[in-house]
């Protein structure tokens, strides 16, 4: 369910969830990296999952401003009962196999207060 909205918020071609194909060279793809529960005001529970972003593309110029664009697309991102939180900025992760450039970002989708 998170993951479909965050496909929908990306809203962009060529976008994976969990690992992008070896063959496409210029994609992003969504990866879950757990997250936390914590108890907050009044004892209310606020889920918090963390999800990876991941930019590749053969020109590593290209890469960065598109993970820079979807960076603050997610960035800025609530509605009535969550928000996305970056918890990571947009970092140069290297070089893949086809010596296409990849960045990441981190977020976290806060939720909760039931």
């Amino acid at each position: 369910m998170l993951t479909d909205k965050l496909m929908s918020l990306i809203n962009l071609p060529n976008t994976y969830l969990g690992e992008a194909p070896i063959a496409v060279d210029d994609c992003q793809w969504i990866r879950p990296a757990a997250g936390n529960s914590k108890l907050f005001f009044c004892k209310s529970t606020y889920d918090k999952p963390a999800f990876s972003i991941y930019v590749r593309d053969k020109d590593s110029a290209k890469a960065l401003c598109r993970g820079g664009e979807l960076l603050k697309k997610l960035q800025g991102y609530t509605d009535s009962t969550s928000a996305l939180v970056v918890t990571r900025l947009l970092s140069f992760v290297g070089k893949d196999e086809k010596h296409r450039s990849i960045y990441t970002f981190s977020i976290e989708y806060q939720t909760g207060g039931y």
